[in-house]
């Protein structure tokens, strides 16, 4: 669970402490019970609360943020809902099934990989710099200059003074090319990432 709590932030740029409380019902779009069935307008919605934000906004339901969802995602979602006994949390502490597991379980498994190699080299925090990196890049080398706006709505950064209803706005405004951005994004790190399912394990809780 916790390698799919990873590509789940991976995918969708989100912090850590965003991923980890995640609850089923922040997700629309996907019927989860029938995989065959396309996804419409998939989506995870997040309420101001949860975000990183100053704490006037972070009480205002306007700031909340909508996150658009990758079919590789979406992937990673429906192979949670075959996690038994799962409930209102989508990554439940392995303890106390009613909390969420801790944000730091997904910092303490990347320094342990490859024997601690990847200490001081990875950090969940690192994808969303990835993220911004990578996909600056690809704006400038297209001249899409306009894009640099939306990237920093992907990851939620929200200018300092802009207002409820503007941040709304845009927020609905921009939503095609801030899903076109995350499509794109999401396959970069899914040419090495192991599909969902295959890291499907009820042993170990990893």
């Amino acid at each position: 669970m916790i390698k799919l709590a990873s590509s789940l932030l991976t995918l969708t740029t989100v912090r850590a402490g965003v991923v980890v409380p995640a609850k089923w019902d922040e997700f629309g779009g996907i019927d989860s019970e029938r995989h065959e069935v396309p996804a419409v307008d998939p989506m995870r919605r997040i309420a101001a609360a949860r975000m990183k934000l100053s704490v006037e906004d972070n009480s205002n339901d306007g700031f909340g943020h909508a996150v658009p969802l990758a079919p590789q995602a979406i992937a990673v979602l429906r192979a949670l809902r075959l996690f038994p006994g799962f409930r209102d949390l989508v990554f439940p502490s392995d303890k106390r099934w009613r909390e969420p597991m801790s944000d730091a379980t997904i910092s303490t498994m990347y320094k342990r990989l490859r024997g601690g190699n990847y200490r001081k080299r990875m950090k969940p925090h690192g994808w969303r710099a990835a993220f911004s990196t990578i996909i600056n890049k690809r704006a400038a080398e297209f001249a899409h200059d306009g894009d640099r706006l939306i990237i920093d709505m992907v990851v939620a950064h929200v200018p300092p003074g802009i207002s409820v209803s503007e941040w709304a706005y845009n927020g609905t405004r921009y939503r095609k090319y801030r899903t076109d951005l995350l499509l794109t994004w999401a396959d970069v790190p899914s040419a090495e990432l192991k599909e969902a399912m295959s890291l499907i394990g009820f042993h170990d809780g990893c």
